[in-house]
């Protein structure tokens, strides 16, 4: 698609990301033809965002009832869903990742804002949710632009074994 303006955009250094995730946009196959087919770079995540899918979608419930039946806790349920679609769509961006030399091809998911005042919890928990993603162009983020997470962005950014955690621009991090 040599005249769709989407991919046009790259030549100036701008790259399109998807502030949505969901299984049937995966499973369709929608979400690889908005990479091939519209230069779409990365996708960021939330809880917003994976509740509407989950809730808009009877594509969850057979995950759902199953990790029930095993005793999972609803927070657990959530972690499991939303770790294995960001996993999903991250191995659909890896050819990005790698033809960018890790500059773009990230899909983030946010850190709970439950702790957006918790320092410690937040790099505790953006390390966790990495570990749990465990692909190099997956990314976890901080929602919002509070003045309590700059801490969190500085230690991220420096300390071994990172983080991964991004502002709200967009651009995902990697390990730090």
């Amino acid at each position: 698609m040599k005249g769709n303006p989407l991919l046009k955009l790259e030549a100036f250094g701008q790259s399109i990301w998807m502030d949505f995730i969901g299984r049937p946009m995966i499973a369709s196959g929608k979400l690889q033809e908005l990479i091939e087919e519209d230069g779409l770079c990365g996708v960021t995540s939330n809880p917003s965002i994976f509740e509407k899918a989950i809730a808009g979608s009877a594509d969850y419930d057979d995950a759902i009832r199953g990790l029930a039946l095993e005793g999972k806790s609803t927070d657990q349920i959530y972690a499991a869903l939303t770790v294995e679609d960001i996993q999903h769509v991250a191995d659909l961006f890896r050819p990005v990742y790698d033809r960018l030399d890790g500059a773009d091809g990230f899909v983030s998911l946010e850190v709970s804002p439950h702790l957006a005042r918790d320092t410690a919890g937040t790099i505790a928990e953006a390390r966790r949710l990495w570990a749990s993603v465990a692909r190099p162009n997956g990314a976890t983020h901080r929602g919002g632009g509070q003045r309590q997470h700059h801490p969190v962005v500085r230690t991220a950014e420096v300390s071994a074994g990172g983080g991964g955690l991004s502002g709200r621009s967009g651009k995902a991090g990697g390990p730090g």
